[in-house]
């Protein structure tokens, strides 16, 4: 896909040829005898070098017979280097300043090199160029004449030429002292018609007088000072092809990338009209300042099938672009069309969209399932090859790639009309603008966020259990003294009963242990009986397979001799048991049992003639070992409430605070640079001013705290705001959540201590016992969990004298200053394509050149911006890398032609500055009748 907009091209302006050979320092090529070789290697060098324009400027025009070979070089070398490097002819001459200043012409490279010759003469250079010793002949004009000359219109209002002094610091040049008086150099200087210096390096590593009187700002003398700045560029003065000669003046020493749509000596002019946007000099961009363009773009978008437009394709600048035409050509639908595309219609929603809204559904009703739409995107650095996103049957594919979500891998900021006045009015979507640039960022954070408050929730919910455990622990803790005390008072009468409950349990579990240790052992004896023993092995001895391989038969034998030894074992643990079960200390014992089982007979029998049941005793002690049971593990959940209170406690503190800090920072350091990046005050303040109120969002608080006002008629609703006001205000003032202040007003008012800050002279103290009363642990702890939402306040402030003019919360801020201050935010920070719909909608023209036109300057530096607009402050004092006028065309929005000619480009294109006067200035005529109404 084509691109027709504005790039950077690498130029050097200042080339001498071997034609001139009194000025050549190096090769020695016979241009007299052999031109065609001597032109061939000096464009072989210049393509080597990557020159895409140069400019030959022998001394009064030494080289007039010597281009064509060099365009023809130019012609025959393209295609080996796959494009054609194009030649502007010109000339330099001594002008009749002081002693004598420099002076280069330039003209178009198909101009009649007859007619560059007849303008030499002009410019007042006679005949014979050369004097008799072969030194150049000076003119006899003064600057401003031949500048006039060089620069004279043709019938379509174009420059003829144009006219840069070279070597400007050095001899010969405007400012050589020597040669030229300062009043002279003022004079000369200050010409408007003056478009261009060759300088001998960037201004920025001049000296401070240097950068003062060639950046022409406040701070330049204002005897020196111009009506507009004079565009600087770096040029070789070519004197050699080689670098092993004894001039440094060779092709590609320095150069100058000059932003054009296509080369044309309108193209140079409006470089140098707008330096900061079109030219960069080779010694701070030694590579293609291009290259440095990394942040994601939309490279292209094709449009099929879709009704009300043509089928079109439009290839975007990584910088500013802007869609312009009259109303039904297609540029919102063209942007609406990107939004859909991109997956982003969720962004237009019903609530607060309105008429947007509808508007989108219109913009939708014109696509059918034939209807094909593709963008390409481009991720920048990060990815090598751009992305082809297809719409087509209403659906979105990645073609050949699964990235997952759509909206979410290619980023960008799309705002359609109204939008931005929403922004204005919400204070929500002020805050994700902060938000956006570090989406990622607060994503993670979240993450964190969420894992925290889900640890809170399940302590939380545990410690919901805490009342009720502690009513059991109550009952346990009564039953258990009441069953002490009865059986106690038993425990009276039973005498030798007491011990023979020891000596029935210690039987029970010898007993036990008897039974358990001979059932282990017929068990572990069950697993290999002697007969499946015999009968497994004479099965498998009997398998070919088996007998044949001696490896198997080896662990057979490990199997049989393992089987035979643990059922001699288990022959050897029978054997030990019954030892044990007849042994001299076993009968000892039982026969002492049996003599404390006769006393307890006889012990019984006393009992139960006094009225004493024994088995009351053995019940009640049975229920004392239960409930004991019981209490240990309520007392256990207790303990682990406590823990976990304790635990509440510290992922509030070490956790979640933390991490809502680090939202605050994050959000902060976005506000930061946007206060730097937004246009200043001539005091050097920012002229929208972002700041960041950490937990500042009242609504929210008070959103939080709604569900616990329980009883109107306790507190009133007055009161209950009152109260949280005060809150709010405390911990606003020591820049902590308000929960917390809620948290510190609950435990003094319960402790009866003084409530601090509370605001007692408008509310009586005992309500906040009500409140504490109203809101428990668990209820206090939901809340701590909360956060309060950051909040943004952002003043537009005067650019003259700084001061401020209202903020978005209040009411002073007219529709257009909010707009103002809405767009400077979004375009002061982040890297993904911006695309707006008529940004200038609210504003009027002032605030459109002072404000807007500045951030887009700034901002199309490190973003894709792509806008539709009716305001020609944008694409012309913007400076639009490409302009796209649309216009009405059999019945469908196509991109304009005029004469033919499709005028999509940037200014230095005729047909598009005919396409901008025509679209936005209401044609020539309207334009110059306003310029006369005007008086200007």
């Amino acid at each position: 896909m084509q691109f027709y907009g504005a790039k950077f091209l690498k130029c050097d302006l200042q080339m001498q040829t071997p034609a001139d050979a009194p000025h050549w320092m190096g090769e020695e090529f016979d241009v007299a005898n052999d031109p065609e070789n001597a032109a061939e290697a000096y464009i072989r060098k210049c393509y080597t070098e990557g020159l895409e324009i140069i400019a030959i400027t022998d001394h009064n025009f030494k080289s007039k017979d010597f281009i064509p070979y060099l365009q023809r070089s130019a012609a025959s070398l393209a295609g080996e280097f796959e494009y054609e490097l194009t030649i502007f002819p010109g000339f330099e001459f001594t002008a009749n300043v002081g002693r004598g200043v420099h002076v280069l012409g330039i003209f178009p490279p198909n101009h009649d090199l007859n007619e560059i010759d007849h303008i030499l003469t002009e410019c007042g250079v006679p005949r014979p160029r050369q004097n008799s010793d072969g030194s150049h002949r000076p003119s006899t004009k003064s600057l401003d004449e031949i500048v006039r000359t060089i620069q004279t219109k043709n019938d379509r209002g174009e420059l003829e030429g144009i006219v840069i002094l070279p070597h400007s610091q050095s001899d010969s040049g405007i400012f050589d002292n020597n040669r030229i008086a300062t009043w002279l150099q003022v004079a000369e200087f200050k010409n408007n018609n003056l478009y261009a210096l060759e300088v001998p390096k960037s201004p920025s590593a001049m000296s401070e007088g240097w950068q003062k009187l060639l950046g022409n700002g406040i701070d330049c003398d204002p005897e020196w000072k111009r009506e507009r700045p004079i565009a600087c560029i770096l040029s070789s003065d070519t004197k050699s092809i080689s670098d092993d000669t004894r001039t440094p003046h060779v092709i590609g020493s320095k150069y100058t990338w000059m932003k054009m749509s296509q080369p044309s000596i309108e193209a140079l002019r409006q470089c140098f009209l707008d330096q900061p946007s079109r030219i960069r000099l080779s010694d701070t961009f030694p590579k293609n300042p291009e290259l440095g363009y990394n942040h994601p773009r939309i490279s292209s978008i094709s449009v099929q099938g879709v009704a009300f437009l043509a089928d079109q394709e439009i290839a975007f600048s990584p910088n500013l672009n802007t869609l312009i035409g009259g109303r039904g050509t297609g540029k919102s639908t063209l942007l609406e069309y990107m939004r859909i595309v991109l997956e982003r219609s969720y962004e237009i929603d019903t609530e607060d969209a309105g008429e947007l809204q509808k508007d989108f559904e219109k913009f939708k009703s014109t696509l059918s399932n034939s209807s094909r739409l593709e963008l390409v995107y481009s991720k920048g650095s990060d990815f090598d090859e751009p992305f082809l996103i297809e719409y087509h049957q209403n659906k979105c594919s990645v073609v050949g790639e699964e990235i997952g979500s759509i909206s979410a891998f290619f980023p960008v900021q799309i705002f359609s009309r109204s939008q931005i006045e929403a922004m204005a009015n919400d204070p929500a979507k002020q805050r994700q603008i902060l938000d956006d640039p570090i989406s990622e960022q607060l994503g993670a954070l979240r993450i964190r966020e969420r894992e925290a408050i889900s640890k809170i929730q399940e302590l939380n919910t545990k410690l919901r259990e805490a009342s009720e455990l502690g009513k059991s622990e109550a009952a346990l803790t009564s039953e258990i003294r009441n069953l002490r005390g009865k059986i106690g008072s038993i425990e009276k009468h039973l005498g030798p009963l007491k011990d023979w409950f020891e000596w029935k349990s210690a039987k029970t579990e010898l007993d036990s242990a008897d039974d358990f240790t001979k059932e282990s052992i017929e068990e572990i004896s069950d697993w290999f009986s002697e007969e499946d023993l015999k009968f497994s092995l004479i099965t498998k001895g009997k398998s070919d397979a088996w007998s044949v391989n001696e490896e198997i038969k080896e662990v057979s034998k490990l199997l049989g001799k393992f089987a035979s030894d643990l059922i001699e074992k288990a022959k050897l643990a029978r054997e030990k048991l019954t030892e044990l079960q007849e042994s001299s200390s076993r009968k000892t014992w039982l026969d002492t049992f049996g003599s404390v089982e006769l006393a307890q007979a006889s012990a019984i029998k006393e009992l139960t003639e006094k009225g004493i049941d024994p088995d009351e005793y053995d019940r009640l002690q049975a229920r004392l070992k239960t409930l004991l049971t019981q209490l240990d593990k309520v007392q256990s959940e207790l303990k682990e409430i406590a823990h976990g209170r304790e635990n509440i406690e510290e992922i509030l503190e070490k956790n979640l605070q933390p991490i809502w800090n680090e939202q605050f920072t994050s959000r902060q350091e976005v506000a930061e640079i946007l206060n730097q990046n937004v246009p200043k005050t001539f005091d050097g303040d920012p002229t929208v001013k972002t700041q960041v109120i950490p937990f500042g969002d009242f609504k929210d608080f008070s959103r939080t705290m709604k569900p616990f006002l329980l009883d109107k008629r306790s507190i009133s609703e007055n009161d209950w705001a009152t109260i949280l006001k005060a809150i709010f205000d405390s911990a606003l003032n020591e820049k902590i959540p308000p929960s917390l202040v809620l948290r510190k007003w609950i435990e003094e008012s319960e402790a009866g201590e003084d409530v601090s800050d509370f605001p007692s002279s408008e509310v009586n103290v005992s309500k906040m016992k009500i409140i504490a009363s109203w809101i428990s642990e668990t209820s206090l702890n939901e809340i701590l969990m909360q956060r309060t939402l950051d909040s943004v306040l952002v003043t537009l402030h005067r650019r003259s004298d700084g001061k401020e003019i209202g903020d978005l919360a209040g009411r002073k801020l007219s529709a257009g200053q909010k707009a103002t201050t809405i767009l400077s935010m979004i375009l002061a920070h982040g890297e993904s394509p911006i695309i707006i719909d008529q940004p200038e909608d609210d504003l009027d023209n002032e605030f459109v050149f002072d404000q807007l036109v500045p951030m887009l300057r700034e901002a199309k530096e490190r973003r894709q911006i792509i806008l539709a607009t009716h305001n020609a402050n944008i694409p012309v004092n913007g400076d639009a890398e490409l302009i796209v006028p649309l216009a009405i065309f059999e019945e469908e929005g196509a991109q304009k032609l005029i004469d033919g000619i499709l005028a999509v480009g940037s200014l230095d294109k005729r047909s598009v500055q005919q396409a901008v006067e025509l679209i936005l200035e209401g044609s020539v005529e309207a334009f110059k009748k306003r310029q006369e109404r005007y008086g200007i």
